[in-house]
């Protein structure tokens, strides 16, 4: 899928929902070499500003519906480029280890199952 866009790896163009495999090497290369500088720049400039002086949290509960949402935002961007989320790690790494958000994202929730895996999916290799 040699096209211009830059396509994020997922379990529809990874193939794993019954459609054939349309995330390519050169997706990936992109994903790699012009998305993620991109986000990383985003994550640094617009958002790392507003952290709490803990540098985990935004409000002082650091649980806000709000924040839960950026951790959701922020989990598309880590599946595929782990480690790269600069000054927000120890937010996304402090909520990540939140109880629900971990059963759903290991698919033990109530609304998520082994059969049907997170939607965002890491690079292949």
């Amino acid at each position: 899928s040699s096209s211009s866009r830059c396509e994020r790896p997922n379990v529809m163009n990874l193939g794993m929902m019954g459609a054939p495999k349309s995330f390519s090497d050169e997706d990936a290369k992109k994903c790699v070499e012009v998305t993620r500088p991109k986000v990383i720049k985003f994550i640094n400039d617009r958002i790392a500003p507003m952290l709490a002086p803990e540098k985990d949290r935004f409000t002082k509960s650091g649980e806000t519906v709000g924040e839960v949402d950026v951790f959701w935002a922020l989990h598309q961007c880590e599946q595929p480029h782990p480690g790269n989320l600069g000054p927000l790690q120890a937010f996304y790494d402090r909520l990540r280890k939140n109880p629900g958000i971990t059963r759903y994202i290991e698919g033990t929730g109530k609304y998520a199952t082994p059969q049907l895996p997170m939607w965002q999916q890491v690079l292949p290799k």
